[in-house]
């Protein structure tokens, strides 16, 4: 008996759960519906949304102005990620401001020999013989400011965009690897790196995906310390790369 009065009470909690959910409703229609409630959240609702974002992005680093007798081979690049808050500046919130925070790993693959002794730095220029393996790498903690120009709304979330500004990086790590036939070398906190770099940025895209370039307009290296290569002191970077915003 109290078998049969569980299953009557079993069956009519589900009968009635069943008449509350509308008709032709599916659990992807919900899995849509909680979708959708994140991005609001994540953008705003209504007219007066954000396009605040998360991203990450790669690139290939292009040296300038080296010196003639200095290469670049391999694949350099960077790796970025961070957070960009969005500041709308008109009504219609198609053009504004971005201002984030960010993180860079920059690995450069030359012939350039940064290395240290007793009596201090040593730089010069090796040549293809002397080594397998050689890079210089840095981190940064960046700031990225943006003027924003897109075609967004407070319902579409694809769209163009065309952002430029430039991103102040505080240079955080530095070290050099140096790899032959007999041996493998790391040099850490590299004096002759600039602390800080001022990056120009430009970039075009729609949707997620977003084609970026980057050019330094400080040099790379402090030109006290490079006077052993002649021209090293107006080194720069030009990169180019592909950035994803993840929201």
């Amino acid at each position: 008996m109290k078998r049969k009065s569980l299953f009557s009470i079993t069956a009519s909690v589900l009968f009635c759960a069943a008449a509350l959910i509308p008709s032709g409703y599916s659990y992807s229609q919900q899995a849509d519906e909680n979708k959708s409630m994140f991005s609001s959240f994540v953008r705003g609702k209504g007219p007066r949304y954000l396009d605040d974002q998360l991203f990450v992005a790669l690139t290939y680093n292009v040296l300038t102005s080296m010196p003639q007798q200095m290469n670049q081979y391999s694949f350099p690049n960077t790796i970025s990620f961070g957070y960009v808050r969005d500041i709308p500046l008109n009504k219609r919130r198609n053009i504004g401001l971005g201002v984030g925070v960010g993180y860079s790993f920059h690995t450069y693959y030359t012939n350039l020999s940064m290395t240290k002794n007793d009596s201090g730095p040593l730089i010069s220029i090796m040549d293809s013989d002397q080594f397998k393996n050689n890079r210089f790498s840095m981190q940064s903690i960046d700031f990225p400011i943006q003027l924003r120009f897109r075609g967004s709304t407070a319902e579409k979330y694809r769209f163009w965009r065309v952002y430029a500004g430039v991103t102040p990086s505080w240079v955080v790590r530095t070290h050099a690897t140096v790899k032959n036939d007999y041996m493998k070398v790391r040099y850490y906190n590299l004096p002759y790196l600039e602390n800080w770099l001022f990056t120009a940025n430009l970039q075009v895209g729609y949707g997620k995906f977003t084609l970026k370039a980057d050019y330094t307009i400080n040099t790379l290296f402090k030109s006290s310390l490079v006077q052993d290569v002649p021209g090293l002191e107006d080194t720069r970077s030009l990169n180019f790369g592909l950035l994803v915003y993840i929201l």
